[in-house]
């Protein structure tokens, strides 16, 4: 089954919850010391970078509503395929600098969708 570009904007804001509640409140040294956050936000961004890939095929639209679509894939291939060269205070920081940016424009681009099905 395909999904539809708003299926994909649900799941990269779920994908956000999801970074947003396992953070906060945090500090970055607690982030540093536990393995499971690492890897629990790490999985959130591949699944946010996946399905905005899955958006650009179906959907022209993606570059001109989501900032930065190359570095967040580019960050996703660090994370698959040179995991072992992710900087844990660059992740803190896109959590706290880039994600909200993204989550304003994902939740915009989701509400355009739903008043104009």
């Amino acid at each position: 089954m395909r999904h539809e570009p708003r299926q994909y904007l649900e799941d990269i804001l779920q994908c956000i919850l999801e970074l947003e509640l396992t953070v906060g409140g945090l500090s970055l040294d607690t982030y540093k010391e536990v393995f499971q956050l690492r890897r629990t936000c790490e999985r959130e961004f591949i699944i946010i970078a996946e399905a905005l890939a899955r958006i650009a095929a179906i959907s022209p639209d993606l570059n001109t509503r989501v900032d930065n679509v190359k570095k967040i894939a580019s960050f996703r291939n660090v994370i698959v395929h040179d995991y072992f060269h992710v900087d844990d205070d660059y992740v803190w920081k896109v959590i706290h600098d880039s994600v909200p940016i993204l989550k304003l424009q994902i939740s915009q681009w989701a509400a355009e969708l739903d008043r104009n099905p």
